[in-house]
C-alpha cells in the first residue's frame, strides 16, 4: 500500500584493476602534482601514448573492455540484462569532446595547493548503453527506476604508468546533470593491490546517454577532492509559483502499475497479485472540464489487489521548497457499507480498503515523498483515518486527521488540496494542510515532519499518483460491481 513506488536502490560497484604496456608515437607525460614539500609528491612517470578507441559489443554478464594504450579489462553486470542489448565503450587519455578536462583549483588558503589536471588522469572511460542498465523488470511504477543490481568494472594499468604511494580516485560525469561537472571523488581512494585498483560507488545508467569516468591520482598528503554530493543539491525557491495544469490528461495505460512490487502494502497476504483495471482519458462525463480521467478497478474473489495510476515526470529539474496539489475527484459508489455512513465493526467496508493520493519530488539520492491515503476501516479498528507516508523506514502512520465519509459521498464532485513544504537543508518533508470541499485541517506539528526517502537515481522529477486498494471480494458466488473513480482539473503549483 505504500504509495511511493520508486523505492528500488541500484548498487553500482565499479571495481577497476589495471595492468599492461603502452606504445605508440605521440606521447603525453603524466606530470607531478604541485603539493607542499611535506607531502608525498606524485612521481614523474614515463610517457604514455595518446590513444582513443571505441568498441560496441553485445552486453553480457561479462563484457570485455576495448584494449587501448595498454589498458584492458571487463565490465560485469548483475541483475537482469535485456536481451540483445549492446554497450559502446570508449577508452582515451584525452578529455571527451565538449567536456572540460577533469581539474581542481588550488586551495584558497594556499597551504594545500594542488592541481588535478589532465596530466594526472590515467584515462577516461565512456559508457553508452542502448538499454537501461541494469534492465528493469516489469511491472514497475515507471521505467525510470530499475531494481538493484551490481556493476563491476575491472581494468588493468600498464606497469610503466602505475604510480606508487598515491591515492587513486574515480571522477564521474553525467550528461543529464552537466551543472555538476566532473563529480570528483565519485569513488575512492582505491584499495591498491599490485597494479589493481578497487573502487566502489553507486549509480544508475539511462539508455542512450554518454557517461564518462576518469581515473586519476593525487598525493596521499594533499587534501582529498570534495566528494560527489550525497545529499540532494541545494534547492533555490523559484522567483514565482509555477503551475502545471490538466495533469490528468497526461495519464494513460502506459502509466499504470498493479501487483507486487509496485503496489505492496499492509493488505494481507503480504504480497498482492495484479488487479484487473482500466484507465480512460478525455472523459466528457462525469467531468468538470470536459477532460476527466476515469480509473476503474474490478474486485477479485481470489485475492486483495491494488492499482497505482501515475504520471510521467512533470518537470525535469524542479527548484521548489513549497508545493500545492489541487484536484477534483468523483466516485460512483459508497466506499462504506450501509446502513450508516460511518461503519461499525460489522459490516466492514464494501470493496475498497484505501484511496490514496500522492505527490513526489525526486532529487539525486533522495525523494521527497508526500503520500496520503484514507484508510477505510471500521470504528473498532481505528478508522476511517487519514494516513501519511512517514518516510525512511516508518511507512504509513496515522496523521491525526479523521477521514470523514462525507468527503467520499458518491456521484458528487469533491475538491481536495494538499499543501506541502520541502526542507532540503534538513532533508525532511512537511505535510502542512489538507482541504476537502472547503474544510481545512492542519496536520499536527508532532506528526507533520518526516525524513526523505533514500534512492539512487540521477534524474529530478515531479510526479503525482492515484491509487486504489481493494480487499478480496468475500462472496465468491457474487460479482461485485467495478469501482470507478474520476479525477479532473489536476493542478500542481510549486515554488
Amino acid at each position: 500500500m505504500p504509495a511511493f513506488r520508486r523505492l528500488p536502490l541500484l548498487l553500482l560497484a565499479a571495481v577497476a584493476c589495471f595492468a599492461a604496456a603502452c606504445g605508440g608515437q605521440t606521447t603525453t607525460v603524466i606530470q607531478q602534482l604541485i603539493v607542499p614539500a611535506t607531502s608525498i609528491p606524485i612521481p614523474t612517470v614515463t610517457s604514455q601514448s595518446n590513444f582513443t578507441v571505441a568498441q560496441t559489443a553485445d552486453l553480457n554478464a561479462t563484457t570485455n573492455l576495448p584494449v587501448a594504450g595498454g589498458y584492458s579489462g571487463t565490465l560485469q553486470l548483475g541483475g537482469t540484462i535485456q536481451q540483445y542489448a549492446q554497450v559502446t565503450q570508449t577508452l582515451q587519455n584525452s578529455a571527451p569532446a565538449s567536456i572540460a578536462p577533469l581539474s581542481m583549483a588550488p586551495a584558497t588558503d594556499g597551504a594545500h595547493a594542488m592541481d588535478v589536471s589532465q596530466a594526472q588522469v590515467l584515462f577516461y572511460y565512456g559508457l553508452l548503453f542502448d538499454a537501461r542498465t541494469p534492465a528493469y523488470v516489469s511491472p514497475l511504477p515507471s521505467p525510470t527506476d530499475p531494481p538493484p543490481a551490481p556493476v563491476t568494472l575491472t581494468v588493468q594499468v600498464p606497469a610503466t604508468v602505475f604510480l606508487q604511494n598515491v591515492n587513486y580516485y574515480l571522477a564521474f560525469y553525467d550528461p543529464q546533470r552537466p551543472s555538476l561537472g566532473w563529480q570528483q571523488k565519485f569513488s575512492g581512494p582505491a584499495t591498491v593491490s599490485g597494479t589493481t585498483l578497487t573502487f566502489t560507488s553507486a549509480y544508475a545508467f539511462d539508455r542512450y546517454e554518454q557517461y564518462w569516468l576518469a581515473i586519476y591520482a593525487v598525493s596521499p598528503q594533499a587534501p582529498a577532492p570534495t566528494p560527489a554530493p550525497t545529499l540532494s543539491p541545494a534547492i533555490s525557491p523559484s522567483p514565482s509559483p509555477n503551475s502545471l495544469v490538466a495533469i490528468q490528461a497526461m495519464m494513460g495505460p502506459q502509466f499504470v502499475c498493479s501487483g507486487t512490487p509496485c503496489a505492496t502494502g499492509d493488505i494481507a497476504p503480504p504480497t498482492q497479485g495484479p488487479a484487473t483495471y482500466t484507465i480512460a482519458t478525455n472523459v466528457a462525463a462525469p467531468s468538470i472540464s470536459g477532460n476527466a480521467t476515469q480509473l476503474t478497478v474490478f474486485p477479485l474473489t481470489s485475492q486483495p489487489s491494488d492499482v497505482l495510476y501515475f504520471t510521467p515526470p512533470l518537470a525535469n529539474a524542479p527548484l521548489t521548497t513549497n508545493a500545492i496539489w489541487d484536484f477534483y475527484y468523483y466516485i460512483d459508489q459508497s466506499i462504506w457499507a450501509p446502513p450508516s455512513p460511518r461503519p461499525t465493526s460489522t459490516p466492514a467496508p464494501t470493496t475498497m480498503m484505501a484511496l490514496e493520493f500522492d505527490f513526489n519530488m525526486g532529487m539525486p539520492n533522495y525523494a521527497y515523498n508526500f503520500s496520503s491515503q484514507c484508510l477505510i476501516l471500521d470504528n473498532d479498528h481505528g478508522g476511517p483515518v487519514w494516513q501519511i507516508w512517514g518516510g525512511g523506514t516508518q511507512g504509513w502512520i496515522d496523521s491525526g486527521l479523521a477521514c470523514d465519509p462525507a468527503d467520499f459521498t458518491p456521484n458528487v464532485w469533491h475538491h481536495l488540496t494538499w499543501v506541502y513544504r520541502i526542507h532540503p537543508d534538513t532533508l525532511q518533508t512537511e505535510y502542512d494542510t489538507l482541504t476537502i470541499d472547503g474544510n481545512t485541517v492542519s496536520v499536527p506539528p508532532a506528526i507533520a515532519i518526516h525524513p526523505v526517502q533514500p534512492r539512487v537515481e540521477a534524474k529530478t522529477f515531479l510526479e503525482v499518483q492515484f491509487q486504489q486498494d481493494m480487499h478480496q471480494a468475500l462472496d465468491s458466488s457474487a460479482t461485485p460491481p467495478p469501482f470507478k473513480e474520476w479525477v479532473d482539473i489536476v493542478t500542481l503549483t510549486y515554488w
